[in-house]
C-alpha cells in the first residue's frame, strides 16, 4: 500500500516539526524565522555577542542577531535565520 502526501499534509508535518524547536517564532508568509536564546546572555562583544551565540546555539547560518531587553530588564539574543 502506497500513500501519497498532499501539499496540505506536508504543510501540517512541517508546522508540527517546527513547533518542537522551543522558543521559535515564525512569521507567516515570510522566509525569516526568529528564535530567542536563554536569558541574560547578551553582554559581550560588539553586537553583545548575539551573532556568535545564535550561530552556536542554532547551528545554522544567521541572517541577523540582536540583544532584546524585556520590561523587567532581562536580556536575550534574538536570532533571525532563513526558515
Amino acid at each position: 500500500m502506497k500513500r501519497s502526501l498532499k501539499t496540505a499534509d506536508l504543510l501540517v508535518l512541517l508546522i508540527v516539526a517546527l513547533s518542537y524547536d522551543a522558543g521559535v517564532v515564525y512569521r507567516v508568509g515570510g522566509a525569516i524565522c526568529s528564535s530567542f536564546t536563554g536569558t541574560n546572555q547578551c553582554k559581550f562583544g560588539p553586537d553583545n555577542g548575539c551573532f556568535q551565540l545564535c550561530t552556536i546555539a542554532l547551528k545554522r547560518p544567521i541572517v541577523d542577531a540582536n540583544c532584546v531587553i524585556d520590561g523587567d530588564g532581562t536580556t536575550s539574543c534574538q536570532c533571525k535565520f532563513n526558515c
